[in-house]
């Protein structure tokens, strides 16, 4: 794992927490979006908008739509940051 993926994958689970008003701990890799954070749709654009300026890229919204769990967000970063 490249230092881009591992920043990237802080990020996401940081801007997840927050935006989901849990703490870090609580936020597993099979942790589900909806049922286990409480996040909504609109918090999913805020999570990404989040991740774009950090990271400085580009993460497809509609890609974003389909992620369920945690891990499909960050194994979504990681292609956008390794591509």
């Amino acid at each position: 794992m490249t230092y881009a993926e591992q920043e990237a994958i802080e990020a996401v689970l940081g801007f997840i927490t927050t935006m989901a008003g849990v703490p870090t701990q609580y936020a597993r890799a099979d942790s589900a979006l909806v049922e286990d954070l409480a996040i909504d749709s609109l918090t999913m654009v805020e999570v990404a908008a989040a991740v774009q300026d950090a990271l400085d890229t580009e993460v497809p919204g509609w890609r974003l739509e389909r992620a369920k769990t945690v891990d499909d967000v960050v194994a979504l970063v990681r292609r956008v940051v390794a591509a």
